[in-house]
């Protein structure tokens, strides 16, 4: 059976599970009426982000610390272990800021720190180390990732005074290179899309049950905040212009000027001080709480992993090519290792729902035909992602590779769009999209980028260092595990 009639099958029975799925979430699933993730010990205290713009920083922030409760990595919300630093991820991301303030009627205001999402799953998926930014502003040299504590150093602090006061924060910038202890196996994109209100709050309230907090995109006009009940309600047409954390809901709850009850619980990051200890409601009718930019974060421990992760571009991919005459899309990204080492899995993002996603290894690239050689079958694996995202997938087999062999990991998806990085450093060679009979390099394209794909190392054990020593003498080694997750 060819690769077209599989996917055609796939797609078929994918699109009959997912309307059965719909139905459901939109007649209501199985939830209480209300729930509060604060009240479970799963979310971490309000911070104050003060006059710098960085609240994309702090919702992310938020939402990764309460998916690390979730998952049980840690158990206590106050533990030094789940504190990670909100400063890091907004001065290490790959944004410009401005670190001198300009002061409007006395009070300080700091320029250039808007971000969002994409721009932290892309610092959540880089691991440790430190990247030449493609930045131009020499304040910020090097791009870092994360997540970070903020115990690895003084610096990750979050500089509030320093900003309240309006001094130069260039002394305060963290260092870039620091010990990474959570990694992101899925980081979830849960926007409303076509699917129904009623869908979509459900869909929001499977996020916090499941992951924990989810962060979410509102344009906030302090006016409409009840100073009596602190709840709020947007329903104009102006854009997203701050980031919060959904924390909980209240089927029950009456917001003014809403029409129905129901609101989600809010935790801001205007400190302790501001509305109810920090948080508020947002109606469920608001314009963008819950529906326009939502993001809910799957984590896992890095302990396993190596901190290099192999990749060719640093930011997520936000480019959007539709291709003419294509139903099912093959993407292909050739990775590199200055070191043997052994690769367990790799990270991709996909801009759908409901995508069965086949991932496979080849073990070089013909410069001479352009196009993939030799097929490693015992590593090929196919999965269904149900959430548009960054999603990690486990090979099924792990693959131990030699210092400066190429890695040539092909994707193929039911589609005619893909995405990839536009912002990164561009290289021609190490990115290919087949399209028309033949593998075209996007680095050659109208808007030249790179192809979003990360390739996670093992920590090899002991046994496995004398494999890795003895590589030279074979093309390839199988190092057979238990795999998870996979689907055929």
């Amino acid at each position: 059976m060819n690769n077209t009639s599989m996917f055609a099958r796939h797609s078929i029975w994918l699109s009959a599970v997912f309307t059965i799925l719909s139905l459901q979430l939109a007649l209501g699933a199985d939830f209480p009426s209300s729930y509060n993730l604060v009240e479970h010990d799963l979310v971490t205290r309000v911070e104050d982000q003060g006059d710098v713009g960085d609240c994309w920083a702090f919702a992310s922030t938020t939402t990764f610390e309460s998916a690390v409760l979730k998952s049980g990595l840690e158990t206590n919300p106050y533990s030094p272990n789940v504190q990670l630093s909100q400063w890091h991820l907004a001065t290490r991301s790959g944004i410009t800021p401005v670190l001198t303030p300009t002061f409007v009627e006395g009070r300080p205001t700091y320029e250039g720190w808007g971000g969002n999402f994409e721009l932290s799953i892309g610092y959540y998926t880089r691991g440790q180390g430190s990247w030449n930014s493609p930045a131009s502003d020499p304040t910020i040299p090097q791009l870092g990732g994360g997540a970070v504590m903020l115990s690895s150093s003084t610096l990750n602090d979050y500089p509030l005074e320093a900003a309240e006061s309006g001094q130069d924060l260039t002394p305060y910038i963290p260092p870039v290179q620091q010990p990474v202890p959570y990694g992101v196996r899925n980081a979830y994109l849960i926007n409303q899309g076509n699917y129904s209100a009623a869908t979509q709050v459900n869909r929001i309230k499977t996020a916090i049950t499941n992951y924990g907090a989810v962060g979410t995109l509102i344009y906030m006009d302090q006016s409409l905040v009840d100073p009596t009940t602190h709840t709020y309600v947007y329903t104009g047409s102006d854009a997203v212009d701050h980031a919060v954390t959904i924390v909980g809901w209240d089927d029950t709850k009456v917001v003014n000027g809403a029409t129905n009850n129901g609101a989600w619980l809010i935790q801001n990051s205007w400190g302790d001080d501001w509305a109810e200890g920090g948080y508020f409601w947002i109606s469920y009718e608001d314009t963008h709480a819950g529906k326009t930019s939502n993001m809910a974060l799957e984590v896992m421990s890095m302990d396993p992993y190596s901190s290099t992760v192999l990749q060719n571009q640093l930011f997520y991919a936000d480019e959007g090519i539709q291709l003419d005459n294509t139903t099912t899309m093959q993407l292909a990204s050739i990775l590199t290792s200055s070191e043997a080492g052994v690769l367990d899995a790799v990270g991709i993002v996909t801009h759908e729902d409901a995508l069965i996603v086949t991932i496979s290894i080849y073990v070089s690239w013909s410069d001479v035909n352009n196009m993939p050689e030799t097929l490693l079958p015992d590593y090929t694996v196919t999965t269904q992602i149900d959430l548009a995202g960054y999603h990690l997938i486990d090979l099924e087999e792990d693959y131990a590779y030699l210092a400066g062999q190429d890695i040539v990991v092909v994707v193929t998806y039911d589609g005619d769009v893909f995405y990839y990085d536009d912002n990164s450093q561009v290289v021609e060679g190490v990115s290919y999209v087949y399209n028309d009979g033949e593998w075209v390099d996007v680095a050659t394209l109208d808007t030249p980028g790179t192809l979003f794909l990360k390739g996670y190392t093992l920590v090899p054990e002991p046994a496995e260092w004398a494999v890795l020593a003895g590589l030279a003498a074979v093309v390839l080694v199988v190092i057979r595990r238990r795999r998870r997750n996979a689907v055929a």
